[in-house]
């Protein structure tokens, strides 16, 4: 969906590898699915935010993932520190004027 929508992306098979990808790159946005497993996204999203304010690293927009549109599920999103929300099954137009809004333009394939 990421390469139809004319973005590059790495895949991270569970939160602890996503966390330790974001330790080894600068990713302009993160997806990131909340019911990952070792480590779910909202764990991730607050080991990830723990991190930037320990090396004092830009913030890195974290969009969440997940098959629940509960108003819990937003609040917990909200305080684990992810910053824009999209319920699955994932629509093609849906993710891209969502990453075309937050993306600069530079980072277009």
């Amino acid at each position: 969906m990421l390469k139809k929508c004319g973005y590059e992306s790495d895949v991270a098979e569970n939160g602890q590898k996503g966390v330790e990808a974001n330790s080894n790159n600068n990713y302009n946005v993160i997806l990131m699915d909340c019911g990952m497993p070792v480590m779910d996204g909202f764990e991730a999203t607050r080991e990830i935010r723990k991190r930037e304010k320990e090396l004092n690293k830009d913030r890195v927009t974290i969009v969440a993932l997940t098959a629940h549109a509960f108003d819990e599920i937003k609040d917990k999103c909200d305080e684990a520190g992810m910053d824009e929300f999209i319920t699955k099954p994932l629509q093609l137009n849906t993710i891209k004027d969502l990453l075309d809004s937050i993306m600069p333009e530079e980072c277009k394939t």
